[in-house]
């Protein structure tokens, strides 16, 4: 007798004959090892819900989020109501590639997914908060601030002193439902100067509201800071100090309904006293007291993967926005109202005209004597950046003026006392004008001409409320122009000094672009108090967005720029089908060029861009069609244009505890830059990064003490998504086979099972990116859903390991995505169709079904052991069906056979109305009711509605007892109600074809309505060939003993080859149970009684028996029963030692 009560798992790639461990199987289908050397079969799924798309559409992705699940399919994502009802967020979310599912993590709180436009972020406490409103999910991070300005306001006196100057920047932020305070970039530095030497004043700012801020996002707040005033002193003049960059908050506060809907603009008057300053919050990128501008809080970059670690969260193989960096050299060469600078990405485009014209005036003034005391008249500087009232002291001791119109303006006194004459009087004018930096002035007689000495639009001259008197007289010979949002027009500063005017022009040129509605680009201004003037930053206004190219209207225009932007042109578009010809005088271009074409006027409109060919000097041919002839502007695609840093091997990270404050700096290369990272992965003591060059390993608390290794370049990782951690330990598959990775090293567990490995990457092209894996910590398993054939597309089959018994065991089921919720300890599965699958873990034998499906019996529909159901389609045999019965045939008819025991009633109401299997219980309860009010002796009503819903069934069924139970003409008051509900069930013999009839082991005692059909999980185990220590002998086998923890399943089939009959015969396990079916409530007693553990012995039938080595089999698929094998042993007798001839 040889007795093997091992149970090893498969083992397909050994010797079978030699290498493998006792209890090695060959086949171990849809079973599970959990238990030492114990094979019991896998739970069932049922259908939990589905995703609400097309038919083709699948559950690509499981994810969890506040113990709920969350599905991805489609672009959608959808959450789950905690009973198989999905509602789909709003929005649109792409993954990365074809087949790479989307990645995701909680942290802080907060949910964060990655997307082909970017990192996403759900806020919430619970589920209960999941809605599908619009903007519900976020773009990670906070809304970076573009610029301010800021412009000096005597109309106050204030805490800005004389001759001083100060320094500003804007803060975007929001607190989240989690409580988190995100603050976003802050806007670049803004420094205003008070020049007064005299006046005291305020601040107004004017910043513009970043279009992501908008009505539906009412969290954002804003924040003013503000450096400390920083005086003259005892430097030479103000364009010696600087106010510095440590900067304090002196302002928060929510914008308006107004401000967010009509005007996007916010302006507010900081009137913060510096003894409140001093005591504000600091700004977090301050130099000294901060992190420093380089610290800066950017959104997470684009990223195929994320992890958490350390309480950092890691986000690989990323890309960022579409950048350029570029500077204003100089505006030497600037013409106004000619030279233009070009924004486009082929679709948008956008040309913005550098204007810059000084306002210039002409005074004529009279004589001394008709010249008013204390008049004056108003002018302004350049831009309204100043204002002033310039007024006229007759007496030498007369007043200042102080009507409302020169409030907020500064005062330039003129003492006449001493002039006499116009040309005295024009004069001292031109004097004191002179002495100003804001105006220049001239004289020719009387008339004295004042011109702004910078740039742009002005207030003209007027007035003021005192008349100047005389002959006195303003014209405006020379108006002003520059900065106009409307027009695109951009300040081409005429300041003082070249440094000046290229940090006047540029800034200018940064506001206007970023109020512009119709633009796809922001833009920053980045010289700060040590870099030189002019330094810039555009970048795309969505993460997502695509190149952009800058151009300028000629090569003087563009040498003021780095880099030189290249020269746009003009050009005409022919009629043409697959190749258009485009007509651009010496364009200069050669074949092989790319070129953005853009502003078409053509149909169809042919924007984008283009490789050329066919080139002549003034022609080229691109691959398009046009039907209507147009006209359109082209720019090189090789020179200047943006870059988003694809670096398949940059790994950047947050910073600690701020998931989505990722500064623009903190990344870290791993090896080779044309090595992608495939996977990051994290366990307790380090980050995981799987490249397409190796294994490599981040450790460290946190930032700047990571530590980066190559920690195994032997492993490549082959499929990203079968990476999965269980008990701080990483399952993949690598080209090693399927691997496990611990902090001291990677160890390959799948050798037993190589052969199916190695015919997964051998024959099927898609398996890197449709295999999967799952962990599940409390059944102590890993699932790693492969394809098994060539064409296949989604997996087909799961192999699962054991860590506890390391064993392996196949699951046959089609699966595109899974995850376990920690919330119920369930495995939740996306199948290869739109349903979303739940496992049964009841931990009852009714855990052992698959899907279940409702189906109906009608009027006689039950024949002995033949059923007609509505439907057979999908029966098979070890199936079964189970109705749930709230008033069951016993239950009737006991009520009939106490009704005829009452002396009272008449005595034939179970001969007339017994129930039998198949009635129809509301046909019933019509006539026990008839057949009550028709008995002579009771005096009460009895009333049926006639429903057919079994619950109220049961619910009229009590109150006809209550009413038996209190009429005074029945004798007996006992009769007994109906309460909960019982599960008849009926196990498929087999189906009948062709229709819609089965055959039932065992008759049950079914009724009209609504019955579910259960699945079972068909099990198939084969044992690797036993051969009894000599594989020569030649032997005879001649029975098998199959032992089992206990006998409480029906029926089973064990099978035998061998191998010298090679196909398997069957032998059937028949009424192991004790053939109890329908008769008696399922969970009141075991299947098979009490169950025992007396081992199952089959002959092995006579073809077999003679072999040198014999292969067991066993099959099991009824559901709702379990069954758990200990062991077989066989009876071997040998019959010669010459085995071979």
């Amino acid at each position: 007798m040889s007795i093997m009560l091992k149970a090893t798992g498969l083992h397909t790639f050994n010797n079978d004959l030699d290498a493998v461990p006792a209890g090695a199987l060959l086949k171990a289908e849809n079973t599970v090892i959990d238990r030492d050397s114990i094979i019991e079969s896998r739970r069932g799924f049922k259908q939990y819900g589905t995703v609400s798309g097309l038919s083709t559409d699948r559950a690509k992705q499981l994810l969890i989020y506040k113990d709920t699940i969350l599905t991805h399919y489609s672009d959608k994502l959808a959450f789950d109501n905690g009973s198989g009802t999905f509602t789909d967020f709003s929005g649109s979310y792409s993954e990365l590639e074809p087949g790479l599912r989307i990645k995701g993590l909680e942290a802080n709180g907060n949910f964060y997914f990655t997307t082909l436009s970017g990192i996403k972020k759900i806020s919430a406490t619970s589920s209960s908060q999941f809605t599908s409103a619009a903007n519900y999910i976020k773009d990670a991070g906070a809304v970076k601030a573009l610029d301010v300005e800021a412009i000096i306001d005597y109309s106050v006196p204030g805490f800005f002193d004389p001759e001083a100057k100060v320094a500003y920047r804007i803060v975007w932020g929001y607190k989240d439902i989690n409580e988190n305070v995100l603050l976003g970039v802050p806007s670049a530095r803004t420094v205003v100067v008070n020049t007064s030497t005299t006046a005291s004043a305020v601040v107004d700012l004017s910043f513009p509201i970043p279009e992501e801020i908008t009505a539906t996002n009412i969290e954002y707040f804003y924040q003013i800071y503000r450096t400390a005033v920083k005086q003259l002193g005892v430097a030479p003049s103000l364009d010696d100090i600087d106010p510095g960059d440590e900067m304090y908050l002196v302002l928060e506060d929510f914008p308006t309904t107004n401000e967010l809907t009509v005007t996007r603009m916010i302006t507010v008057q900081d009137i913060t006293p510096e003894d409140f300053r001093a005591s504000g919050a600091l700004l977090y990128t301050n130099l000294n007291s901060g992190e420093g501008i380089n610290r800066s809080n950017e959104v997470p970059p684009i990223a195929k993967d994320i992890a958490l670690f350390s309480d950092s969260v890691f986000f690989a193989n990323t890309r960022t926005s579409q950048t350029l960096s570029l500077s204003l050299l100089s505006v030497s060469q600037l013409i106004s109202g000619v030279s233009t600078f070009t924004i486009t990405n082929g679709n948008t485009s956008n040309t913005y005209t550098f204007v810059g014209i000084p306002e210039i005036t002409d005074f004529t003034f009279d004589t001394q004597a008709n010249t008013t005391d204390a008049s004056y008249f108003l002018i302004n500087a350049a831009s309204n950046i100043r204002k002033y009232f310039v007024w006229f002291n007759k007496t030498g001791t007369t007043p200042e003026p102080s009507a409302l119109d020169t409030v907020d303006r500064l005062p330039i006194e003129v003492d006449i006392s001493g002039a006499t004459t116009d040309i005295d009087v024009a004069q001292l004018v031109l004097t004191a004008i002179n002495n100003t930096t804001d105006f220049t002035a001239t004289r020719i007689g009387a008339v004295v001409t004042i011109t702004n000495t910078n740039t742009g639009d002005a207030d003209d001259a007027i007035n003021g409320a005192t008349p100047v008197g005389g002959v006195f007289a303003i014209n405006v010979t020379q108006q002003g122009d520059g900065e106009d949002l409307g027009l695109n027009h951009v300040l081409l500063s005429g300041a003082p000094t070249p440094a000046q005017q290229i940090d006047e022009t540029a800034r200018s040129l940064i506001k206007v672009i970023n109020q512009n509605t119709n633009e796809d680009t922001y833009g920053f201004y980045l010289s700060g108090p040590d870099d030189l003037p002019g330094l810039m930053s555009l970048e795309s206004r969505n993460i997502d967005d695509p190149i952009f190219y800058l151009g300028a209207n000629s090569t003087a225009t563009g040498s003021q720029f780095n880099p030189i932007l290249p020269v746009t042109q003009s050009g005409t578009v022919a009629l043409g089908t697959g190749t258009v010809t485009i007509t651009a005088a010496a364009h200069g271009f050669s074949n092989g060029d790319s070129v953005v074409l853009y502003n078409a006027t053509t149909t169809p409109i042919i924007n984008g861009t283009y490789t050329i060919s066919n080139i002549t000097v003034n022609t080229f041919d691109i691959a398009s069609t046009v039907t209507t002839i147009g006209n359109i502007d082209i720019l090189t695609a090789e020179d200047v244009f943006s870059e988003n840093e694809i670096r398949p091997n940059r790994l950047y990270f947050s910073k600690f505890q701020q998931p989505e404050a990722v500064p623009s700096l903190s990344y870290i290369d791993i090896g080779p830059k044309d090595q992608a990272i495939l996977r990051i992965v994290a366990l307790r003591d380090s980050l995981f990064i799987f490249k397409e060059d190796g294994i490599y390993r981040l450790t460290g608390v946190q930032e700047p003490n990571w530590s980066v290794s190559l920690f195994d370049n032997s492993v490549i990782l082959l499929a990203p998504d079968t990476c999965s951690v269980l008990n701080n330990q990483i399952y993949c598959l690598t080209t090693q086979g399927i691997a496990r990775v611990t902090d001291t090293g990677v160890g390959v567990i799948s050798r037993p099972i190589e052969d199916k490995i190695q015919k997964v990457i051998v024959q099927n092209s898609n398996y890197k990116t449709i295999s999967f894996g799952i962990s599940y910590e409390t059944d102590r398993a890993y699932f790693i859903y492969l394809p098994s054939s060539q064409s296949d597309t989604e997996p087909s089959y799961a192999l699962r390991f054991n860590t506890f018994t390391n064993t392996w065991t196949e699951w046959v089921r089609s699966n595109v995505s899974g995850i376990v919720n920690p919330a119920d300890d369930k495995l939740y599965l996306g199948a290869a169709s739109p349903i979303i699958e739940q496992e049964r873990k009841n931990l009852d034998r009714k855990d052992y079904a698959d899907y279940e499906f409702t189906l109906s019996l009608g009027a006689n529909s039950i024949n002995d052991t033949t059923v007609t159901l509505s439907s057979n389609i999908g029966i098979n045999s070890g199936d079964i069906i189970v109705q749930t019965q709230y008033i069951t045939i016993s239950t009737y008819n006991r009520l009939l056979k106490k009704l005829d025991l009452d002396i009272s009633l008449e005595h034939d109401y179970f001969s007339t109305l017994e129930m039998l299997y198949g009635d129809d219980l509301t046909n019933k309860m019509i006539a026990l009711v008839n057949k009550l009010n028709a008995d002579p002796s009771p005096t009460s009503i009895y009333t049926f509605s006639g429903t057919t819903n079994p619950i109220t069934i049961q619910t009229e069924f009590n109150v006809i007892i209550n009413t038996l139970n209190n009429d005074p003409g029945v004798f007996l008051s006992n009769y007994m109600e109906s309460t909960g509900s019982q599960q008849i069930e009926g196990q498929i013999l087999t189906p009948v074809k062709n229709t819609n009839k089965v055959i039932l082991r065992l008759a049950a005692p079914f009724i009209v309505g609504s019955i579910v059909h259960y699945v079972g999980i068909p099990n198939v185990i084969i044992y690797a060939p036993q051969h009894f220590g000599d594989t020569s002998i030649l032997k005879q086998v001649n029975e098998a003993t199959f032992i089992f923890e206990d006998t409480v399943f029906t029926s089973a089939r064990v099978a035998y080859n061998s191998d010298l009959s090679p196909n398997f015969e069957y032998v059937d396990f028949e009424g192991v149970g004790d053939g109890s079916w329908g008769n008696f409530v399922w969970g009141e007693q075991s299947w098979g009684g009490e169950g025992d553990q007396v081992p199952l012995r089959t002959y092995i039938p006579l073809e077999k028996q003679r072999c040198r080595f014999i292969r067991p089999r066993f099959e099991h698929g009824n559901a709702w029963e379990h069954y758990a094998i200990q062991g077989i042993s066989l009876n071997p007798r040998s019959l010669s030692t010459r085995g071979y001839r």
